[in-house]
This record gives C-alpha cells, structure tokens and sequence, in this order.
C-alpha cells in the first residue's frame, strides 16, 4: 500500500464516480437489476463452527442445487451480507463458475484510513471497509461470490473480509474454501486501470484463462489454488492466509469492527489473504515487478455460507 496523500475534493470526486455498494441488508441489490427478497442484517455471531476462519482445512461441501437434504448436507439459502475491504483496490460481483454476471468497483482508496478505518463505506459515505448485499436468488447452491483485486508496488497488500446468511455462522477470507487465480495483468495504482479496475468483459476473459489453465505458468497462477496448492492440475503457487483482524502488531492495522452507528465491520476472525506464487510472505512488496502476478481472482462457492432464510 502507497499512502500517498491526495486532495479531498479529488479524492470525493473520483469516488463519487464510482457505485459504490449500499451498507447492511435492504430490500434492493447493490448490484444493477438484482432485487433481494430478505431483510436480515450483517451482524455476525463470531461462530465457531466448521466454516469459520479458524479453520483453513478445505471443506466438504454440500452438493448444489435445491436445497434437499443429500450426502452434503441441506444447501444453504438466504441473502448474503458482506463486508470487505482490499490493500489497495478490488471489485466485488458474483455468478457462476465459468462467468461473473455482476461486478461493482468498490470506491477508490488513497489511503490508510479508506481502508482499515471505520466508517463502514456506503453511497454517499467514505469510511474503510464496504458493505455489500447479495440476494438470495443471485446465491444459489451453484453460485460463487468473486473479488478481484489488486495492489501497487509497496508496502502492503491483501483481502479481508467476511460472508453471512442471515441465520448462518460467518464465513470470512482464511477459510479454507476459498480459491485463487492470478492473472498476471497487474493494474498499477495511480496509473493505468486504477480508476476504474478491470472491465466485466476483462475478468471474464481472465477467468475463461483460469478455468481452462491457459495462462503461463511464469507470469499467472496457470489456473486455481487454494491454501494447500493446487486445485487445477499443474497450477502455480498458493493462495496464503495472513494474520487475522485481531491485534495491530502485524503487516496491517486492525480494521474497523463495528462503526460508532453499530455497521458491522470485519470480525476478529477473518484474516488477510492474497495469492503466493513461492509459498513466501506475499502480503509484503519485495519485488521485483509484479511479484504476485496480479490482478488477483479469488472465489467462494455460494453452498460454503451456511444458513438459510429466516
């Protein structure tokens, strides 16, 4: 992360520019034409179970589709409340596994306070981490959720952040259902992209690369990692789990829990993820170049967000 100092009314300007989510659960999507059907909050209850952070062991999940009772387990339902925040930028969207039907650039971040501090983001509001609402019906057994992210040339870099039914245990950035494709088309902060991040047709075009591991094993992740290596056969690196939201002695500060108005943050459990293509310490630039062959893909499937509608 480059804290580099910028103008206020610049700063208000560009992030004016982009849709910017909407904080908590409401009866609308914050994505264009999605309409929730539920109306529970993002309020977590720090669970303990199987699909929180304390466990990065990948999961068995259950089998997608209706929500019947299988071998897997009863498939969650529900809209998903979501709260995430990204060393230097992302855009969160969802769909399925061979495309993104949605993705909303999250505003832009300047500094340290855009993206640890509290506020929670919303609208017409700047703070650190945004809020996101995802409907039920756009988080189906077969759905994933995606955020795309990416970094400048210093300091610090990484993804936080955590995923709840409105009656389900938390599922946050550590847990071992995760996956991660790096792209290798790096989007210099302050330069090119940054503005505006990758395209839909961009990320799609990336991930078609990843599902089909066509990328070059020397400047992408040739398709998809997890925290134990590959998930693609033949994939490079690994997606690595930092330290957790709970004490400020590490790479990052603590990030906002819980705003002075009671927005849900981001929970002590979730921890800081990026992708490894060695298996060193990637939340710390050492170069040379793009050292981690971003912009980054990670996604979670829909089924690993337990819980069901109220």
């Amino acid at each position: 992360m480059n804290l580099r100092a910028f103008p206020l009314a610049s700063a208000m300007a560009l992030a004016a520019a982009f849709l910017a989510p909407a904080c908590g659960s409401t009866t609308d999507s914050v994505f264009d034409g999605g309409t929730s059907s539920g109306t529970g909050d993002a309020t977590t209850d720090g669970g303990t179970g199987t699909n929180d952070a304390s466990d990065g062991s990948p999961l068995t999940l259950p089998d997608s589709g209706s929500g019947s009772q299988d071998g897997g387990g009863v498939v969650p339902t529900g809209d998903v409340d979501v709260v995430l925040t990204a060393d230097n930028a992302y855009a969160f969207g969802y769909g399925s596994a061979s495309a993104l039907s949605k993705v909303t650039r999250a505003p832009a971040t300047f500094s340290a306070a855009e993206i640890f501090s509290c506020p929670i983001g919303s609208a017409t509001t700047s703070g650190g981490p945004e809020a996101w609402l995802v409907p039920s019906a756009d988080a189906p057994g077969d759905a994933y959720l995606y955020v795309v992210a990416w970094a400048d040339r210093s300091t610090t870099q990484g993804v936080l952040g955590q995923f709840k039914r409105a009656t389900g245990a938390p599922i946050y950035t550590g847990n071992g259902a995760w996956e991660a494709c790096a792209t290798g088309v790096e989007l210099q902060i302050g330069t090119q992209g940054y503005a505006d991040g990758p395209s839909l047709q961009t990320i799609n075009g990336e991930l078609t690369k990843c599902n089909a591991a066509s990328g070059s094993k020397t400047e992408t992740s040739a398709g998809w990692v997890n925290n134990t290596g590959a998930v693609t056969p033949g994939a490079v690196g690994t997606l690595v789990f930092g330290e957790d939201n709970s004490a400020a002695g590490g790479d990052f500060p603590i990030t906002c829990q819980m705003d002075a108005t009671g927005k849900q943050g981001i929970d002590a459990q979730a921890k800081w993820m990026w992708y490894s293509p060695d298996g060193q310490n990637a939340f710390r630039y050492v170069g040379p170049g793009n050292q981690t062959r971003t912009f980054l893909i990670f996604r979670l499937p829909a089924k690993a967000i337990p819980g069901g509608e109220k």
